[in-house]
């Protein structure tokens, strides 16, 4: 009986904690990294490694997440690095920016070879949107060793509009028998280009040739 008692206690608690967590929202949109101190460069040294099996490595971003500035009064670059995995042929990376609460993270990626020199740079323009998010899918090449999801400068700060069509469902009963009826309606979705957010970083072999 004393250890039924102690566990009737347990799950109130636990289901209190589980709906607070479920009610909390997302922080607002970081647009401004204004007296956060960053360092001079990325560091590689903690580089989060990605498999070579279509497997996402999410990081979520937030306004104490990693961050390089070029020069003393240069714009802050908000940051994650991944280590790419080792391949003689090339292979799909795809970077993903996904909504989070308004967030959009401002992404662009660099990559790296194996000492930490930048070879080419993907910019925002090559990122698409797909439903509310972002994804940009690239060709990666042996020398890439490592990949840099950034935040763009000027991108971050900026509103975008997306109309999002619903479908409500509702529903009558004839006869005895429920009869659902659906009607559509279109909202309008705000979101901002961000210092924070969640981003995924995946990558796969190319398809086999036929």
């Amino acid at each position: 009986m004393p250890s039924r008692s102690r566990t009737s206690l347990v799950w109130p608690a636990v289901l209190i904690a589980a709906l607070a967590a479920a009610c909390a929202k997302p922080p607002p949109p970081t647009v401004s990294m204004e007296g956060q101190a960053c360092a001079a460069a990325p560091a590689l040294a903690d580089a989060r490694p990605v498999p070579l099996e279509d497997k996402d490595i999410a990081v979520l971003l937030d306004p104490g997440a990693p961050c390089w500035r070029t020069g003393s009064d240069g714009p802050a670059n908000v940051y994650a690095a991944f280590r790419l995995p080792i391949a003689a042929e090339p292979y799909i990376l795809s970077v993903f920016s996904e909504l989070r609460g308004q967030s959009l993270f401002a992404a662009r990626i660099l990559l790296l070879d194996d000492q930490g020199k930048t070879l080419r740079e993907i910019g925002h323009d090559s990122f698409n949107f797909q439903g509310p998010s972002l994804r940009a899918n690239l060709r990666a090449r042996p020398d890439e060793r490592y990949a840099i999801v950034a935040s763009d400068p000027q991108l971050v700060g900026r509103d975008v509009s997306q109309v999002v069509s619903q479908v409500i469902q509702s529903g009558v009963v004839v006869r005895g028998a429920y009869v659902p009826i659906y009607t559509g309606a279109d909202a309008t979705r705000t979101l901002t280009f961000s210092y924070s957010g969640l981003i995924k970083v995946s990558a796969r072999p190319l398809p086999a040739a036929n």
